[in-house]
């Protein structure tokens, strides 16, 4: 179960990280 949470919890990190860089990429980081 522990070995699970940490895998959602990288696949959430990943997630944010390809927000961001979307944002960065979009230049929309300003609005947040």
């Amino acid at each position: 179960m522990y070995k699970e949470m940490c895998i959602d919890l990288s696949e959430a990190c990943n997630r944010v990280v390809t927000f961001t860089n979307y944002l960065l990429e979009n230049d929309l980081v300003d609005l947040i």
